[in-house]
This record gives C-alpha cells, structure tokens and sequence, in this order.
C-alpha cells in the first residue's frame, strides 16, 4: 500500500507541474502555442484521455476518446461522463466512484454508449487529483471489445467442449506425462466416486490396482515414449469405494501448452461382459440340451425295448418262477432309467406335450395340498396369486412339474424351516427395458415365481444350475435333473427364467409365459375311444427296428393283424397302392420323415 500510495503522490507532482498548461487546456486564453503542444500531445496518445471535474463533468478529452464515443470534444465538454455509460453497468459504475472516493484511484469494465447507439466495451482506469484548489479526476479509456469478443468466444467454445465432454458415452479423461488429471468430464467422476475438487490431486494411475495397474502403466508408456502414439486395450477400473469395473480404455498422445499428454475415452464393459456370460451360457444350454436330447430319444428307445421283452418275457413266467423276481427287478431299473431319460427329454424340448390354454392359477391351487406334503410342516407355504391373471398356453402336467419341482429345491434350501412363497404376476416388457436388463424378452407375460429364504446360492453355483446332472445335493439325494428339467419346459413353451439370490439370503425363481391373446378354441367333441376285444388290423410305423420288432410282437399276442414300417412314406405308399382295410393307426411321434401327428 505504501507503495502505490507513493507512486499516486510522485504523479501527482507530476500532473501538478503541469498544472498551467493543463489550465491552457481548458481555454484561458494564455499561450495558446503551449496549448496546442499538450491537445497534440494527447491526441496522439493510443488510448483515450479524459479529465473530469469532481461531479463527472467532462472539461476535456483526446481524440481517441472521441472516437470511442462518436462524438466531437466540444459535444462532449460539459457533459456528465455517467451519460454514455449503458444502463447494464449502472451497478459497477456506483462501486468505481465508491472505490475512486475511498482510495483516490479505481478502475471498472463497462460498456460505453456510442452515438451510433453501438455499445463499446472499456477499459476505464482513474485517478483523483486537487489542482488549482479543485478536484479533479483524470481518465484512461480503452477499447477492450476485441477482447471481450474473444473473451466470449473461449466462453462460448469452453460450454461447448464441456458439453461435448458431458455427454459423451463414457469417461474422458487427459493427463500429463507424469499421469496427473488435467481435464476429465462429468461420467469420470460418478465412475471414481470423487468430487471435482479431489479429483485434481489425483494421478490417472490411482484407479487400478495389481495387474491392471502394471498394464495402464505400460500402456502410458509405450504412448508417450514411442512412436505408437495411440494404445487401446481392457482393463478393470477401481472406484474409491473399492467396486472394480471392467473398462475399454482408449490413449492418444496429443501435445498441450507446450507439453506431452494423454488424451483418451473409456467404456464401461460391464453390461457386454454380462451379456457375452449370458450368451455363452446359452449356447452351452442349447450344445448339451441336442446331445442330451438325441441321446435320451435313442436310449428311450433301447428301455422300451428291454421293458417291452421284459414284459413278455414275464406273461409267459409264472408267478413261482423263481426268475420272475429278478425280471421284476429289471423292469423296475429300467422304469427308472426310464423316468429320467423322460426328464432329459423335458430339458432338450423334445418332450412330446400337449399345450392348451390354461389359468396358472387354478392350476397352482389344484396341487397346493401336495406342495405342502412334501415341503413338510415346519415350512409355510404362501400363495400370493394376482386376481386378474391372464392365460398362458401351457401343458398343464408341465406346469405342475414345473412348480414342484422349485418346491423342492426350496425345501431343501431351508433345514431349520422357513418360508416358501408362490407369486403370479401380470408384466409387461418394453423394448427399452429390455435393452437395459439382460435377459428379458419384449411382450406380455406371466410371471410365476417361487421363493424362499433360505440358504441361497453364490455366483458360481447359479452358473450352473440348469446344467443336466449338476447338484449340490450329497449322493443319492438328487439327479441334478430337477432344474434342467424346468429351463427344457420354460423354453420349449417360448419363455424365459430369471434367478436371483444370494447367499443367506435365500433364492427367487421367476418363470415367465407368453401371455394367450388368441380366443379360446372350442373343444372338439369326439365319441371317445373304443376298445374291442375282436382282432383288428394295426398300421404300425415306427423308425426304430427293434422297438418296431417288440411293439408288433406284443400286438401279434393279442390277435391282432400288425403291418410295419419303419418309415412313414413307405407306410403312405402302402395305404394308396392297397385296398386294404385299417382299423388302427399306431406311430412313432417323433420320425426322421415327418412326425406322428401329421
């Protein structure tokens, strides 16, 4: 303060010494050659000069303040400065004479009013001086709109950029050679989890950790100290409160104020990698459910074969035989051989089924009583079932399968007791949902779901579950087909499945069914069937010798006439070249040709 305080006295001695050719200035008449000396040597001065009485009155003025304001000196002189100031600065002009009066010198940008009517930003810097016994105020002016048109510019490209940054998908992010954060956009601070403020003592390389530390390094430095300029790659990004998330990141090398950066984008592949877990696992579902279907028909097949010779076998014993024991050992493994090919059958969607449209409702309240059987006392059952619930196209025995089946495994998921919950649900999916929830379809659905709060299950155990012969169970306490049973069911019937839980935290399965909008179809009435114990002639056609072999066989031992073929079209071309009478059409349902209900 001491300072300026002497440098606005030694200018005043300044101005003071030129007091009597400031007083030509204002026209005394005195030495008009002096006169003119100091008016030429203001005039060609680069800024604007003017000098103000205590009020604000203009006394005079150079040149240049003359074209700042379009007018001409003697326009100017007895007029109060304040009269070109825009209305917009009224409030920075009282602080300027406020400050002007405290400490004798103050300075303010505003916006001068030409006579055009255009509006000129200046630069307004001033002094308070006493000469001659009267206060005076002395002015510099300068044009400052050039840089305030600039000024606005930067502004105007900055909102941009940072609007830019904002929305762009993702991170950005720049940093220096030494990996400290220079700029970085909204999106990089939700992911790190730190504020604006915190964020610029922060180093790019504080969010990753281990191995994915080592590459961002090695990425960094193969950018800036060689020639490739550019490196790409994934890695795992570590926010502060230590959730890891699997990034894309991009780098470039540009060049900023005179120094080596790092510029570059990140995407967050969170979402993707979820969704190529999904996908593989799909793909790993539909490879196990062909083979586990091709093998189940061909080994269904194969036990029909023992059961049936098993069986005839047996007819033709008596009950004293001491062998007819061990054969009904034989047709009991082979019943259960047989049970659960069925199942893998239900898994590969091979499963021959009758869909109709049907209630879930009334379905789930029909099997209730069993339910709770087999999940036992010490276990409530809830049903929580919408009122208004739409048709479903389903087989009903499938859905009574279904729900047992995750009865099951919620009684086995609570030892000591608990809760298990069937819930029906009207939803519905729109595209855009879907889109942000992996795994659902669009469309109307009706959710079935069954819960528990029981032991749960940790990822990887839910990676598996729907996996043929997979099981936690000890042995002898389950064939892993229970659940792989309910993914063939859910997908053959065109729906999908969704399981969520967490260890302690017990498990929800949600099953969800195409709604049916069609009308309902009336029942055909038929006259039933008719069985007769006089001999008939049989059409059979199956494609499997040996089943062909025992089926005719056990039909040839009850009298009747048995035609076989093991393919339909020479069964078709039989029925138009012979005038034959059939009484019954027997055939396989499933037939390389054509299937059994055509």
């Amino acid at each position: 303060m001491q300072k300026q305080k002497a440098s606005y006295e030694e200018l005043e001695k300044r101005i003071n010494k030129l007091e009597t050719e400031i007083a030509l200035i204002q026209g005394d008449g005195r030495n008009n050659g002096v006169d003119h000396f100091y008016q030429a040597f203001l005039d060609l001065a680069s800024d604007a000069f003017v000098f103000l009485e205590g009020d604000g009155t203009i006394f005079s003025a150079n040149a240049v303040y003359e074209s700042i304001t379009g007018y001409r000196k003697h326009e100017l002189i007895g007029k109060k400065a304040s009269t070109f100031i825009h209305d917009d600065c009224r409030e920075a002009l009282i602080e300027y004479y406020t400050q002007l009066e405290k400490t004798g010198s103050a300075g303010v940008k505003t916006k001068n009013i030409h006579k055009d009517g255009r509006s000129i930003w200046v630069e307004v810097n001033s002094v308070l001086m006493i000469m001659q016994q009267r206060t005076i105020v002395f002015s510099t002016v300068r044009d400052i709109s050039a840089r305030k048109l600039a000024e606005a510019e930067l502004a105007e490209q900055n909102y941009f950029l940072n609007n830019l940054m904002n929305s762009m998908p993702g991170i950005l992010y720049v940093f220096d050679k030494d990996k400290k954060l220079i700029h970085w956009n909204k999106d990089f601070e939700l992911v790190t989890g730190y504020s604006h403020e915190e964020l610029k003592s922060k180093y790019f390389d504080d969010f990753f950790v281990g191995k994915y530390l080592k590459g961002v390094r090695e990425g960094i430095a193969d950018v800036l100290m060689t020639n490739q300029k550019r490196a790409t790659g994934e890695t795992s990004l570590t926010s502060r409160d230590g959730t890891i998330t699997p990034y894309f990141l991009t780098g470039t090398k540009v060049t900023l104020k005179n120094r080596d950066c790092v510029i570059g984008l990140g995407m967050d592949l969170a979402d993707r990698k979820k969704l190529e877990a999904q996908l593989r696992q799909s793909q790993k579902m539909e490879a196990v459910g062909q083979l586990a279907g091709g093998v189940a028909h061909d080994f269904n097949n194969m036990l029909n074969v023992i059961l049936g010779y098993t069986e005839i076998v047996m007819l033709e014993m008596s009950f004293e035989d001491p062998l007819y024991s061990k054969m009904e050992q034989i047709e009991k493994a082979a019943k259960r051989s047989a049970n659960i090919t069925k199942q893998l059958l239900g898994f590969s969607r091979k499963q021959v089924i009758d869909p109709k449209p049907v209630v879930i409702n009334d379905l789930v309240v029909d099997i209730e009583k069993m339910i709770s059987r087999l999940i036992g006392e010490d276990i409530d059952l809830i049903l929580d079932l919408h009122k208004k619930i739409w048709p479903v196209k389903v087989d009903s025995s499938q859905m009574d399968q279904l729900v047992m089946n995750l009865a099951l495994n919620a009684r086995d998921a609570l030892p000591k007791g608990g809760k298990v919950i069937v819930e029906t649900q009207n939803v519905t999916f729109n595209d855009d949902y879907c889109s942000e929830h992996a795994g659902f379809i669009p469309g109307e659905f009706v959710m079935t779901s069954v819960s528990d709060n029981g032991t749960g299950m940790d990822k990887k155990t839910k990676e598996h579950i729907f996996e043929p012969f997979y099981t936690t169970k000890k042995s002898g306490k389950g064939t892993g087909m229970g659940l792989a049973t309910v993914y063939g069911i859910i997908k053959q019937n065109n729906g999908f499945i969704n399981v969520y839980s967490e260890p302690g935290q017990g498990t929800t399965f949600k099953l969800y069914l195409p709604r049916w909008t069609k009308d309902q179809v009336k029942s055909v009435e038929t006259t039933g069937i008719r069985y007769t114990t006089k001999p008939a002639t049989i059409l059979l056609v199956e494609d499997d010798e040996m089943l062909l072999k025992v089926t005719k066989t056990f039909l040839n031992m009850g009298g009747h006439e048995v035609i076989s073929f093991s393919s339909p079209n020479d069964a078709l071309e039989y029925c138009e070249k012979e005038n034959h009478e059939i009484h019954i059409l027997l055939t396989d349902v499933v037939m390389p040709e054509m299937n059994g209900k055509i």
